[in-house]
């Protein structure tokens, strides 16, 4: 039994020491593009109605709005929306 034992500490103090001493190796990280000067981001939703002010100017019908953003890299912005 106690030679046993000695078998499986000496397996784990190497598996363990093995593990110890090796370093992880990693991927060189890729290039990136620099990024651009202007972006362009957008998105759209469709609702069930429209309402300004608590009036609905839908008429009750589904709606399409869609937004839109230029964006200058130096944090500048113009955006646009519509119902």
């Amino acid at each position: 039994m106690t030679k046993l034992f000695s078998r499986f500490a000496a397996a784990t103090a190497f598996a363990v020491g093995t593990l110890a001493l090796t370093a992880p190796a990693f991927a060189d990280d890729a290039p990136t593009a620099p990024p651009p000067d202007v972006t362009i981001t957008g998105a759209a939703s469709v609702v069930s109605q429209y309402r300004f002010r608590g009036l609905a100017q839908s008429d009750n019908k589904p709606v399409v709005q869609a937004t839109a953003t230029l964006t200058h890299k130096s944090g500048f912005y113009v955006a646009f929306w519509g119902s």
